[in-house]
């Protein structure tokens, strides 16, 4: 829902999209389905957080975190900034990249494969299998709406020529 007035600042969270998160439970199928995880956007480096707070700053309860690890690689590169809006639990779909706090209590993003009896299963698309734990309501942060990812662009060249 859009919003009417833009907020002061964003939430950081240093969230973990790192493959070290416990033991894993069971075989992740060998392609996990993310179509309904957006496709980051390559910006400049100096302008990824930017981008990210202006479209969080858009929707109610949307924060902006910043990935660390290389779980969700090939499309998460560590260092991506992501925009995380709050859904509802019943809203979530196979294939959304979600945010949820482990039982450490840290915010892991990885992608929802399927609903059990426990919640829904998840796994990073760079891991071998899926997670230990499930998503369920009490656990839920948010869904991945925008992503960008930083890169170096090269630099101008800045000399100056004189005509001769």
């Amino acid at each position: 829902m859009m919003k009417q007035h833009l907020p002061s600042k964003c939430l950081l969270l240093i969230i973990a999209l790192a493959s070290s998160i416990g033991r894993a439970a069971e075989s992740a199928p060998g392609d996990v389905f993310c179509g309904n995880s957006p496709q980051p956007i390559a910006v400049a480096r100096r302008e990824a957080w930017r981008y990210a707070e202006q479209m969080a700053a858009q929707y109610d309860g949307a924060f902006v975190v910043r990935g660390d690890g290389a779980s969700m690689e090939p499309l998460y590169p560590s260092g991506t900034v992501l925009v995380i809006e709050r859904v509802a639990y019943d809203q979530l779909k196979r294939g959304a990249t979600v945010i949820y706090r482990n039982k450490e209590g840290r915010p892991i993003a990885h992608v929802l494969v399927a609903p059990s009896s426990k919640g829904w299963r998840t796994a990073g698309l760079g891991n071998q299998r899926m997670d230990d734990e499930s998503v369920r309501p009490e656990n839920l942060l948010g869904v991945v709406m925008s992503a960008y990812t930083p890169v170096d662009l090269p630099a101008r060249d800045t000399r100056s020529y004189v005509a001769q």
